[in-house]
């Protein structure tokens, strides 16, 4: 498991909106947006695309809801995760996802 401290967003009306902030984990299944008294999952094989938006802001795509995500990490790199998340993907699961 790896753990950082960042915001989770998503997309509405073509707006992204701050969700919640807290400690960010991922494992080997899924990322967990932890806040305290309650938990954000997303599911890794929900995730379509990865793609960097800054140094410290990665999005993911899901096709079947149609959904963007955006976490901003305060204590991270968003490459390191966009890393770690395509080699979980494709060594667990065998899926291949858009990085670019």
């Amino acid at each position: 498991m790896y753990v950082s401290h960042g915001e989770y967003y998503e997309e509405k009306e073509s707006k992204l909106r701050l969700i919640c902030r807290g400690e960010i984990h991922l494992t080997s299944q899924r990322i967990i947006i932890d806040r305290g008294k309650q938990e954000h999952i997303l599911d890794l094989l929900d995730v379509d695309a990865a793609t960097i938006e800054s140094n410290n802001k990665l999005q993911l795509y899901q096709a079947k809801t149609g959904s963007l995500i955006q976490i901003r990490f305060l204590s991270s790199s968003a490459l390191l995760w966009q890393d770690m998340i395509v080699l979980i993907l494709e060594r667990f699961f065998h899926k291949t996802i858009i990085t670019r």
